[in-house]
């Protein structure tokens, strides 16, 4: 299946063409989510620095055929137990419920943060789990998530964030 280009990969492509890793002009079909992805991963990876030091970890997850996608008050929970999970300590959990239906939550953590946005008509919840240092487990905070929404299917992206300040190299 063909997919036209969502603001997601639109972003995505921004920061890409910023590391001068993908044209200009990106198209405006740029085939399934996985070969966007891997597409990603095999151009951040190929015009990275070899000074590269990753500052942090950044797992951006797409849930499908979720349940639980409108649960408000157990999502301050599960975003807590994530966070909690992983090792990351919590500064603040704020939610948002959408009418008729739909939610936001993020948790602000002091390494970063986990944040969740779903759509209960798609059965869909978007993911995303960022965190400086070494001590927090990212994967720990997916699988709650994981058991929390109950996708039937995952599709997550791992990026390593942060160049070296002295040896930053930002024009490819």
């Amino acid at each position: 299946m063909r997919i036209h280009i969502n603001m997601q990969a639109f972003v995505l492509s921004l920061v890409l063409v910023s590391f001068n890793c993908l044209p200009a002009n990106p198209p405006n079909q740029v085939g399934t989510v996985g070969e966007l992805l891997q597409t990603i991963k095999k151009t951040v990876y190929k015009h990275t620095p070899t000074s590269f030091k990753h500052l942090g970890h950044h797992i951006i997850a797409e849930f499908t055929g979720c349940i639980n996608l409108n649960e408000i008050e157990r999502l301050k929970e599960v975003l807590r137990e994530a966070a909690v999970a992983a090792g990351a300590t919590v500064l603040s959990v704020t939610t948002h419920q959408f009418e008729p239906f739909g939610m936001t939550g993020i948790a602000v953590l002091q390494e970063s943060h986990i944040s969740v946005h779903t759509w209960p008509e798609y059965g869909y919840a978007s993911i995303d789990i960022y965190t400086c240092g070494t001590h927090v487990y990212l994967k720990k905070a997916l699988e709650v998530l994981k058991n929390f929404f109950k996708p039937t299917k995952v599709t997550p992206i791992t990026v390593l964030r942060g160049f070296e300040p002295d040896n930053a190299d930002f024009t490819g």
